[in-house]
């Protein structure tokens, strides 16, 4: 399990963003390492590597593995790279564990950054994609952006595992 000062880097990486596409969980030790640690919940794959120059955000890639409908599902939950060649570097570490463990390789983002280097990368969006409702009190817009993302969608009934009786 990582430990708070690896933690605290993750959310420090994940905050550096606020404000630029709009709202996201607000990170802290506790809360991530609940999300995605915790050793009574699901299992969680951390990828990461530390930047090269002092100050810069952390690259690294949160996934989840399991069963999905029949299929083994690996997801790319949570990434961040500070470029399409450091993305690749960590696609090419979950490709490898997809290729053993998954009969599938999903990634769900909202994210432009990520969104823009997975498309250099020659990733490719699903054609069908499934739409997407929101609803706002007397058909009011919000009043600013906001993104749903990966690491913030399993924050449900799916992150508990079952006890067993």
């Amino acid at each position: 399990h990582p430990d708070d000062a690896l933690i605290q880097r993750l959310c420090e990486t994940l905050h550096a963003g606020d404000g630029e596409q709009g709202s996201r969980p607000a990170w802290e030790i506790a809360t991530l390492r609940w999300r995605f640690f915790h050793p009574l919940g699901p299992k969680h794959l951390l990828i990461f590597k530390d930047p090269v120059k002092p100050g810069a955000e952390m690259n690294f890639s949160i996934l989840s593995l399991g069963p999905r409908k029949g299929l083994n599902v690996l997801r790319l939950v949570a990434a961040h790279a500070e470029s399409h060649d450091d993305l690749k570097q960590m696609l090419a570490q979950a490709e490898y564990l997809a290729a053993r463990q998954a009969d599938l390789f999903l990634i769900f983002t909202a994210e432009t950054r990520l969104d823009q280097q997975l498309r250099r990368l020659d990733w490719r969006c699903m054609r069908n994609q499934p739409d997407t409702y929101m609803y706002a009190r007397a058909n009011a817009e919000p009043s600013m952006p906001f993104l749903f993302s990966g690491e913030a969608g399993d924050w449900g009934f799916e992150a508990i595992t079952p006890m067993s009786n």
